[in-house]
């Protein structure tokens, strides 16, 4: 194997990784994608792809691989339930991992090399070249390296340093079977006990979701700085609560936890490699969404890649990732971040059932977090139209 083998190589076959791996080999780039499991492999994640979303893929999400159409969300709290209706829809729910086969197989189908059972150990950086060790004593050598490996990435952590100790929340998820199907609203749940906490800025803060598919849904819960007790009691309550409202919920094929990033990494790129999707740390502070966040920064990687091997490497080219990442993404998660402690604040002046009820009312924020949904607008249009809204929205909400 010649040390110019592979122009990049791809670490982990996640949304973020498949999406730089597949514009890459457009490119015409000899790209390897490595997984560290086989293909398809389980995934603990809801299972959301927002209309945005979808529109980054570039082909079509075959009908096959969609469980449920989304036309709104529903927020419980307690035993009030207010809903969020949209007359267009907003996204669709999916199984992670025919989702993510989905996105491999299509990077693979652009030219990518798929390599499975990859467990990506360790990362040289030889001057003119990256050469990158597996676990199994493979090695695999390219000029850049994209590294989509998740939360927990080891090579993240050799190549960047650690991630923030603050900056993981973690998600509990199971798939069950329903009594009955379930509506076309994504469903949130915010715990009362205690006083209710945001679950990615607040320590102690949960809350549940319920995404439902063809005859069942995923059920979850996101927490931050939680006890695991506290957490897996609220679980096995969502999975209850799912079952009185839809005729029974059996859990199958077990409970599975992730680590959900709600803190941008410092850095993103350095010397040959770049971090892209949750490796990055790019996932909302508001809702713990991540996938557009890794559609996205899997594209700028690609780019920045192909813009270095056209101009030729020098010291600090794949900088021009970092001002993308900076641009494009972060604003959104920063929004999304003092959204949480915002509201977080105001839970302790108002009335949140009433502010919730007074929100589902009002068609003009509605109608921009529609918008928003389906990239029809940017987050700086809702952001215009809830300043302009909430003070009629706070005060009569207060009491």
């Amino acid at each position: 194997m010649g040390p110019d083998r592979y122009d990049v190589i791809v670490s982990g076959a996640g949304p973020a990784g498949a999406m730089a791996a597949s514009r890459c080999a457009r490119a015409g780039l000899r790209t390897a994608l490595v997984e560290r499991w086989e293909v398809p492999r389980q995934k603990c994640c809801a299972g959301g792809v927002l209309e945005r979303s979808l529109r980054q893929l570039g082909t079509p999400l075959p009908d096959s691989l969609i469980e449920r159409e989304i036309f709104g969300a529903a927020l419980v709290h307690g035993d009030i339930r207010h809903e969020y209706r949209s007359p267009s829809r907003l996204g669709v729910t999916v199984r992670r991992d025919r989702f993510d086969e989905f996105l491999a197989r299509g990077a693979e189908k652009t030219g990518a090399e798929l390599i499975t059972k990859f467990r990506t150990e360790r990362v040289r950086d030889e001057g003119d070249k990256l050469t990158v060790e597996s676990e199994e004593g493979k090695s695999l050598q390219a000029r850049y390296l994209i590294i989509a490996e998740g939360a927990n990435s080891r090579s993240a952590r050799q190549v960047l340093g650690p991630y923030s100790p603050n900056g993981l929340a973690v998600g509990l998820a199971a798939e069950c079977d329903f009594g009955t199907a379930p509506g076309d609203l994504i469903e949130f749940y915010l715990f009362k006990e205690g006083g209710f906490k945001m679950p990615f800025v607040t320590p102690g803060g949960m809350d549940g979701w319920l995404f439902p598919h063809a005859q069942g849904g995923n059920v979850g819960v996101g927490a931050y700085k939680a006890g695991t007790t506290d957490i897996r009691r609220q679980m096995d309550r969502m999975v209850q609560e799912a079952g009185r409202t839809y005729g029974g919920a059996e859990i199958k094929g077990g409970i599975s936890a992730h680590p959900i990033p709600v803190r941008p990494r410092e850095q993103f790129s350095s010397g040959r490699c770049l971090v892209a999707g949750d490796a990055a740390g790019l996932a909302s502070a508001l809702s713990g969404e991540g996938i557009s966040y890794s559609l996205t920064s899997g594209v700028l990687a690609a780019e920045a890649v192909q813009s270095a091997m056209a101009k030729g490497h020098r010291d600090g080219i794949l900088l021009s990732y970092d001002r993308s990442i900076r641009s494009e993404v972060l604003p959104v998660l920063r929004a999304a971040k003092w959204a949480s402690i915002w509201f977080q604040h105001m839970t302790n002046i108002i009335d949140l059932d009433r502010f919730l009820r007074n929100m589902q009312n009002d068609k003009s924020i509605v109608g921009a977090s529609i918008a928003m949904s389906r990239a029809e607008k940017d987050w700086t249009f809702l952001l215009r139209r809830a300043m302009v809204r909430f003070p009629v929205q706070f005060f009569s909400s207060v009491g």
